[in-house]
């Protein structure tokens, strides 16, 4: 078997879950599960939660928004039964977006939604951050008077800017990273204000797009593997999977590449090429790996059992595989 870069449509799904999310929550879900793999085992679980706000107009061009949260959930599972990363998704725009009703999302008053880095958005808009900002005065004057439904857009925007620039004064931009001996501190939030207003009327403008960069490298999506072995056949057999990406023709460009991320499976008496390749946890024996100096990711969590080698490559060299460092 060679199990390399490809080149096919993909579709994302949770074999063990009947209830599937939107498609747009499928390929977030897989980017998640991807980087909870590649984190440090000391990374808390807490900093692998994720929150995302989506902003749409219905069709009678109300602005509506809300929230998703991403709980990083690991299962134990696959033919190695260990801990392997997995994600929850769960829609709490009714418990985060405030003032709120069990009836009406719909913006068509005053309200807000955060997400991410919001602890000091969420105390201002709530009245309760000490500032003195003019623009954050005149919302709390706005709030106290019940008048926060007749701002204008431009205030809002104007608050929104302000409530950014406080974001990135407060201590909650503030993250530190322990690096032997050594503690370095660096701020999570900065930059030129990336700000969207979508008027109901009117021309939208979005993000600040002379500060957006001009040239863009797009990851390859990540086709996840969790949870298969590979003993002696081409095609992977799930044991007691967690996460499997599948084919489907509908949403992806065929010439666009994919890379796989193999976590917690087995592979015995199999070819396996590394090159597009990621490795986070996998036990192999008896294969022959095939590399030709392509990006691949193999640390050293994964077991390399008995006869396991490297085939000759162009580059000439051949061998016995060693526990990758």
């Amino acid at each position: 078997m060679i199990v390399g870069q490809t080149y096919v449509r993909k579709y994302v799904q949770d074999p063990l879950n009947v209830s599937l999310p939107k498609d747009e929550d499928y390929e977030l879900e897989e980017a998640l599960v991807a980087v909870a793999a590649f984190a440090s085992a000391n990374t808390p679980s807490s900093q692998l939660n994720f929150s995302t706000l989506k902003g749409e107009v219905d069709e009678k061009g109300v602005p509506q928004v809300s929230r998703v949260d991403y709980e990083y959930a690991p299962r134990i599972g696959g033919p190695l039964n260990i801990t392997m990363p997995d994600y929850e998704a769960r829609d709490v725009t009714k418990q985060s977006c405030q003032p709120s009703t069990s009836s009406d999302l719909k913006m068509n008053v005053f309200k807000f939604c955060t997400a991410g880095v919001d602890g000091p958005a969420r105390k201002i808009l709530s009245g309760d951050y000490p500032t003195t900002d003019e623009t954050i005065q005149r919302y709390y004057r706005a709030r106290r008077q019940n008048e926060l439904d007749e701002m204008p857009l431009s205030e809002i925007s104007s608050l929104a800017h302000s409530i950014l620039a406080e974001t990135g004064r407060s201590s909650d931009a503030q993250a530190q990273v322990a690096d032997g001996t050594t503690t370095v501190s660096f701020s999570v939030v900065g930059g030129p204000d990336q700000l969207g207003v979508f008027p109901s009327r009117g021309k939208a403008s979005c993000c600040g797009g002379e500060h957006l960069p001009i040239d863009q490298q797009l990851l390859p999506p990540k086709f996840i593997r969790a949870g298969l072995s590979y003993d002696g056949t081409e095609n992977g057999s799930p044991v007691n999977a967690v996460r499997i990406s599948f084919d489907w023709n509908e949403l992806y460009d065929p010439d666009e590449p994919i890379h796989q991320v193999f976590i917690g499976d087995y592979f015995r008496n199999v070819i396996v090429r590394l090159d597009g390749n990621y490795f986070v946890n996998n036990r192999f024996d008896n294969v022959t790996f095939h590399f030709e100096g392509g990006e691949c990711f193999m640390p050293s969590g994964n077991q390399l059992g008995p006869n396991c080698k490297m085939a000759r490559s162009p580059f000439g060299w051949a061998g016995n595989a060693e526990t990758p460092r």
